[in-house]
C-alpha cells in the first residue's frame, strides 16, 4: 500500500483529495500484517499560509503561495540566473515556513553585489590568517567597489560596509602593517566614510536600532584605524587625511609643548587640518578674514596630556567631521547636532580630570526663530558645547563649560577630558536659567519654605486644631511641597557624583507628584464639602486611604520610571527628570490632576456663589460677599496647585512670559498657603495668643472677613470654619 500521499509541489486541491483518501483508509483498515495503524487526526495536516518577503532593492521581493506541510517550492532569483527553494514543515505550534535563504541570489545593485563578494571572501579565507587579502588590499578594494556615493542605495550597503570596516581593523591588528601601509589604509577609510556620509541622507532607513549600531561600529573602526596609524609615526611626525567632510591628523607630538589642531575649509572643496606646537598658542586665532570664513573648529591640548605618565606615548590623533549626523545617532536626546564634530584622542587612553582644561572652539551657529506677532526673525543664542558619551550613545554636556568670545563669533568650550565634541542645540527642555529668574526663585522659595514650616508647626502643635481632617490634609500637602523646595534648593544643581544627582532627581519627582496627589485629595474633599455636601465616611478611614494614594502612587511611578530609564534622571545642569520620562511620568499626571482640580474649583466657586446669594437675599447684608468669594476662589486655586498651569503654558512665543509668572507665583505658593490658611485662621490665632499669653484685644467671635479652613458639613455663609 502506498502511503506516500504528500507529494512535492502539491496544490491545495490535491491535498484535499489526499486527505479524503487517507480518511477512507483509516475507516476501513485497523491493522495490516505486522503493522499497527495508530489513529491520526486529519487536523495535523495543514499548510503554510502565503507570505510576501524580501526587498525589491536588495535581492528581490517574492510572493510565496499556500504550501502543504512537507512540501517544497522552487523560485528563480529575481536577479541573476540562480534559483532557491523553500519548504513548509510542521513545527511545535503548527505549519512553519523554513527561513528565507537568498545566498545564491545576486543583488540588484552591482555595488551591493561587489560588497557581498568581498565580505564572503573575507569570511571564507579567515580574517588575517593565510588570506590573500591584506588590510590594505581590503580597504583599497572596498573604496574601489563603492566608487561613488551614488552607488550606495540601500540599508544593506551600509551594513556590509560596516562589517567590512570591522574586518579591516581586525586584519590591521593581526597582520604586520608598515607605517606606509597604515597611512594608505587610513586614506582609503576616510574616502569610504566620506561616501557613507554623502549617501546617508538619501538612503531610506527602516530599522533605526540597526542603523544606530552600524553608526557606532563604523565610528569605532574609524577611530581604531586612526589610533593605529598614529602609533607607527616617528617622533614629531604628523600626517593628515582630508576629504570634503572629513579631516584627520595623526601625530606623534613632543610632550614638552602644548598641542593645537585647527581645521579649515579649503578652496579645493575639502577639509584642511593644521597642527602646530608652541609654548603658548591661541586656539582658534582666526583674525585673518580669509581664514575666519573657512574656520571649522580647533582644539588646544595641554602638554600634560602628551606626557608619558598620562599614557600618551603611543601617538595622538584628531579629526573634524562635517555633516556627521549618521555617525552620531542618539537613541533619545534633547539636543540637535548643530555644526561639526571635533574628536581628539591620545591613543587608547582615557584622558580625564586634567589640571589644565582642553579648550575647543567652533564657529557660532545662529539659531533663528520666527516670532508670530510681527513675523520678525530673531537670533536665539542656544549654542552649547557637548561631547559624545560612548557608554550611553548620546550627547552630553556634563563637565563642559560654554562661552562666547568677545566678538560673539566663536563658541569656546572648556573641559577636563578628551572625547568627541560638537556644537549642540537644545531643542526641547532648554535648561535656560537666567540670573533674574534664579534670584526670584531663591527669594520666593525661601519665603515659601518659611511659610510652609510655620503652617506645619502651627497645625502640628495645637491638638485641638490638628485632630480635624482638613488640617491633616493641609499638613501633608505642605510637607510634600516643603520637601520639594528643600531638596531643590539644596541639591538640584549638584550634578556630581552622578548617582547622587539621580537620587536627587528621583526625590524631587516623588515629592512633587506627592504634592499634586495631595492637591487632588484636597479637591476630592472640597467637592464633597461644597458641591455634594455628603459625608465621605469615617475621617480616619478617609485619611488612611489618602495616605496610601498620595504617598504610594508617586513611589510606584518613580520606581518604574527610574528602573526603565535611569539615564534620564539628572542632566549636566540640573538634577531633574528629563527626556521622555519627564513627559510621561511627570507632565502627564500633573496635567491630569490640574485638569480635575480646575473642574473642582469651578464647581466649588459656583456652589459658594449660590450659597452666598441665598444668604444675601435672606439677610440683606452682602457688603463684603464679593471680596470673600474672590479670596476663597484664589485660596482654593493656590491650594490645588493651579499656578502650575503657567508652567505647562510656557511654550512657544510666550515662553518667557509664562516662565516669569510660573516662577513668581509658584515660588511663593507656600507663602500663599500660610497667609490664607494659617495667618487668617481665627482659631489658630486664638491658640497662638493663648500659647504666648497675649491679651486678646478683640472679641474672639469677630471675623476678619478672610476664609479659614473649609469644613465638610453644611454651608450657611461664605465665611468658613474648621470642623
Amino acid at each position: 500500500m502506498d502511503f506516500r500521499m504528500l507529494q512535492e509541489n502539491a496544490t491545495v486541491e490535491k491535498y484535499q483529495a489526499v486527505k479524503d483518501r487517507y480518511q477512507q483508509i483509516l475507516s476501513s483498515i485497523d491493522t495490516i500484517s505486522k503493522y499497527t495503524l495508530k489513529e491520526r487526526s486529519t487536523e495535523n495536516f495543514g499548510y503554510c499560509p502565503g507570505v510576501t518577503e524580501g526587498k525589491e532593492s536588495f535581492k528581490g521581493r517574492y510572493i510565496f503561495p499556500n504550501l502543504i506541510v512537507g512540501s517544497q517550492i522552487m523560485f528563480r532569483c529575481a536577479y541573476g540566473k540562480s534559483s532557491f527553494s523553500r519548504s513548509c514543515y510542521l513545527g511545535a505550534n503548527g505549519p512553519v515556513w523554513s527561513p528565507l535563504d537568498l545566498k545564491k541570489c545576486d543583488a540588484k545593485s552591482a555595488t551591493t553585489q561587489s560588497l557581498l563578494e568581498l565580505n564572503q571572501t573575507l569570511a571564507k579565507c579567515g580574517v588575517g590568517k593565510d588570506c590573500r587579502l591584506t588590510a590594505f588590499n581590503t580597504s583599497e578594494q572596498l573604496d574601489r567597489d563603492i566608487a561613488s556615493a551614488n552607488n550606495l542605495t540601500t540599508e544593506e550597503d551600509i551594513n556590509l560596509v560596516t562589517e567590512i570596516l570591522g574586518n579591516i581593523v581586525n586584519q590591521a591588528n593581526q597582520q604586520n602593517q608598515t607605517n606606509e601601509d597604515m597611512k594608505k589604509i587610513m586614506n582609503n577609510t576616510v574616502s569610504v566614510v566620506e561616501k557613507i556620509l554623502e549617501a546617508s541622507d538619501n538612503i531610506k532607513i527602516t530599522d533605526q536600532e540597526t542603523s544606530r549600531q552600524n553608526s557606532q561600529s563604523m565610528l569605532q573602526s574609524f577611530e581604531k584605524l586612526a589610533e593605529k596609524t598614529s602609533k607607527g609615526l616617528k617622533p614629531n611626525e604628523s600626517t593628515s587625511f582630508e576629504s570634503q567632510n572629513i579631516a584627520v591628523v595623526t601625530s606623534n607630538p613632543s610632550s614638552d609643548l602644548d598641542l593645537e589642531v585647527s581645521s579649515f575649509d579649503s578652496t579645493e572643496n575639502s577639509g584642511e587640518i593644521r597642527i602646530q606646537q608652541s609654548q603658548t598658542t591661541t586656539t582658534g586665532n582666526v583674525s585673518d578674514p580669509s581664514l575666519q570664513e573657512a574656520f571649522l573648529g580647533s582644539v588646544k591640548v595641554p602638554r600634560e596630556v602628551l606626557q608619558e605618565s598620562v599614557g600618551c606615548q603611543d601617538g595622538f590623533y584628531s579629526y573634524l567631521i562635517k555633516n556627521a549626523g549618521f555617525l552620531f545617532q542618539p537613541e533619545l536626546s534633547n539636543f540637535e547636532l548643530k555644526g561639526n564634530v571635533l574628536g581628539a584622542s591620545c591613543g587608547s587612553q582615557k584622558i580625564e580630570n586634567l589640571r589644565r582644561p582642553v579648550v575647543l572652539k567652533f564657529p557660532r551657529q545662529p539659531v533663528v526663530a520666527v516670532i508670530s506677532e510681527d513675523e520678525k526673525e530673531e537670533e536665539i543664542p542656544l549654542n552649547q558645547c557637548g561631547y559624545w558619551d560612548t557608554l550611553t550613545g548620546s550627547w552630553s554636556t556634563r563637565g563642559v563649560s560654554t562661552s562666547l568670545t568677545n566678538d560673539q563669533s566663536i563658541v569656546e568650550c572648556s573641559t577636563d577630558h578628551l572625547t568627541n565634541f560638537a556644537m549642540l542645540l537644545d531643542v526641547s527642555q532648554t535648561g535656560s536659567n537666567p540670573l533674574a529668574l534664579q534670584i526670584i526663585t531663591w527669594i520666593g522659595c525661601g519665603i515659601s519654605l518659611a511659610g510652609l514650616l510655620l503652617t506645619i508647626v502651627s497645625f502640628a502643635i495645637f491638638r485641638k486644631v490638628r485632630r480635624k481632617l482638613v488640617p491633616k490634609l493641609l499638613i501633608c500637602l505642605s510637607t510634600s511641597l516643603a520637601m520639594t523646595l528643600i531638596i531643590f534648593l539644596a541639591a538640584a544643581e549638584k550634578t556630581e557624583p552622578r548617582y547622587l544627582c539621580q537620587t536627587t532627581a528621583g526625590l524631587i519627582q516623588y515629592f512633587l507628584l506627592s504634592m499634586f496627589c495631595w492637591s487632588s485629595v484636597e479637591a476630592f474633599h472640597l467637592y464633597y464639602s461644597f458641591v455634594k455636601i455628603f459625608a465621605t465616611g469615617s475621617d480616619s478611614r478617609f485619611f488612611r486611604k489618602a495616605l496610601l494614594f498620595a504617598y504610594g502612587s508617586p513611589a510606584v511611578i518613580v520606581a518604574v520610571t527610574a528602573s526603565l530609564r535611569p539615564e534620564n534622571y539628572g542632566n549636566d545642569k540640573f538634577c531633574v527628570v528629563n527626556g521622555l520620562p519627564f513627559f510621561l511620568s511627570m507632565l502627564l499626571p500633573i496635567c491630569l490632576i490640574l485638569s480635575a482640580n480646575m473642574v473642582v474649583l469651578v464647581l466649588v466657586v459656583r456652589a459658594i456663589t449660590k450659597s452666598g446669594t441665598m444668604a444675601a437675599n435672606k439677610n440683606k447684608q452682602d457688603g463684603n460677599e464679593a471680596m470673600k468669594k474672590a479670596k476663597i476662589a484664589f485660596a482654593c486655586s493656590v491650594l490645588l496647585g493651579l499656578t502650575y498651569i503657567f508652567g505647562v503654558l510656557a511654550v512657544g512665543a510666550l515662553t518667557s512670559f509664562f516662565q516669569w509668572l510660573f516662577c513668581i507665583f509658584n515660588s511663593l505658593q507656600g507663602f500663599f498657603i500660610f497667609f490664607f490658611y494659617t495667618f487668617n485662621n481665627q482659631e489658630l490665632k486664638t491658640e497662638w495668643m493663648d500659647f504666648l499669653n497675649i491679651q486678646k484685644k478683640q472679641n474672639i467671635g469677630s471675623s476678619t472677613g478672610a476664609p479659614t479652613i473649609p469644613m465638610r458639613s453644611k454651608i450657611s455663609t461664605a465665611t468658613l470654619d474648621g470642623r
